[in-house]
C-alpha cells in the first residue's frame, strides 16, 4: 500500500511539473506573439515614417530649385541694383542649404537602410572649417560668442565632404548653442599619427556624468540650450554616425562649469 501511496504521489507530483512546464510554455508562446506582433507594428510604422520623409523630401526640392532659379536669373541681371544683389545672394545661399539639409535627410534615412552613399576625396579640413565658421558668425554674434580658428597646415583627410561638412556645422552649432553669452569657441585641428584630429571647445556649463552614456544617441539632449534655441538630439547622432562611416571616431572632454570639447579623428590623406 505504501508503494502505491509513493506511486501516486510521484505520478501527481510529476503531473503538476508537466501542467506547470505546459502554463509557462503557453504563456511564452503568447509574449512571444505580442511582441512579434508588436515588432510588426513598428516596423510597418517605421516603414510610413520613411516613406513620408521621402515624399516630403523630394515635394520640397521643386519649389526650392525654382527659388534658386529665380535667384540665379536675377545675379545675371543688371538691372538690380547692388543692394539687392546682396540681398538676393542670401536668398541664394538659403536656398541652397535648404536643399543640403534635404539631401541630409534623405542621406541619414538611407544610411540607416544599409544604403552608403560616400564620395570620398582628399578634403582640406582648415578650409572647410573656416567655410562652416564663417556661415556660424550671424549665429554667434547673436549671442556675443567669439569663434576662435586654430590653424592647420597638413591636416588633409579622406572623407566625404558633406558627411565632414556635417560634422563640423553640428558640433559648432552645438557649441554656440550650449555656451552662455560673452564666451569663446574654438575649432582647431592637428595630425595625429595616422589621423587628423578635430576639435570643438566650448565654454559651456559642461555635460553631467548622468549623460555621458547616451550622449549620442537619437533623439538624445544633454542640458538646455543657453538662449532658448531649440535642439531636436540629432546633431550628435549624426556626428558619431557620419565619422564612424568614414573610418573615424568621436569622443569628448568635458568639466561641469567649465566647457565641453569634442574631437573627431578621421583618416590622414596621403
Amino acid at each position: 500500500a505504501s508503494v502505491a501511496i509513493i506511486a501516486l504521489i510521484t505520478v501527481i507530483f510529476y503531473y503538476i511539473q508537466y501542467q506547470n512546464k505546459a502554463r509557462t510554455n503557453h504563456l511564452l508562446l503568447e509574449q512571444q506573439r505580442i511582441i512579434e506582433k508588436h515588432n510588426r507594428q513598428l516596423s510597418t510604422l517605421n516603414q510610413e515614417k520613411n516613406d513620408l520623409i521621402e515624399v516630403l523630401a523630394h515635394d520640397l526640392r521643386s519649389p526650392l530649385s525654382q527659388i534658386a532659379g529665380f535667384s540665379r536669373l536675377l545675379s545675371e541681371s543688371d538691372q538690380i541694383r547692388p543692394e539687392d544683389q546682396e540681398l538676393n545672394g542670401y536668398i541664394m545661399k538659403s536656398s541652397q542649404k535648404m536643399e543640403s539639409m534635404i539631401s541630409k535627410i534623405l542621406d541619414v534615412e538611407a544610411i540607416e537602410s544599409g544604403e552608403r552613399n560616400l564620395k570620398l576625396e582628399k578634403l582640406d579640413v582648415s578650409s572647410l572649417g573656416a567655410e562652416v565658421i564663417s556661415e556660424m558668425q550671424d549665429k554667434a554674434r547673436a549671442k556675443d560668442i567669439k569663434i576662435r580658428k586654430g590653424e592647420c597646415d597638413d591636416c588633409f583627410v579622406i572623407g566625404d565632404r558633406f558627411y565632414l561638412r556635417q560634422i563640423i556645422e553640428n558640433l559648432l552649432s552645438n557649441a554656440i548653442k550650449y555656451s552662455p553669452g560673452g564666451k569663446e569657441v574654438e575649432v582647431s585641428a592637428e595630425v595625429q599619427d595616422q589621423f587628423v584630429c578635430i576639435a570643438v571647445a566650448d565654454q559651456g556649463p559642461g555635460i553631467e556624468e548622468d549623460d555621458w552614456e547616451r550622449l549620442f544617441n537619437k533623439y538624445q539632449t544633454a542640458g538646455q540650450p543657453t538662449n532658448g534655441e531649440d535642439s531636436k538630439g540629432l546633431g550628435l547622432w549624426i556626428v558619431k554616425l557620419f565619422s564612424e562611416i568614414m573610418n573615424g571616431g568621436v569622443s569628448f572632454e568635458t568639466e561641469l562649469n567649465k566647457g565641453t570639447t569634442f574631437y573627431v579623428r578621421l583618416p590622414l590623406a596621403a
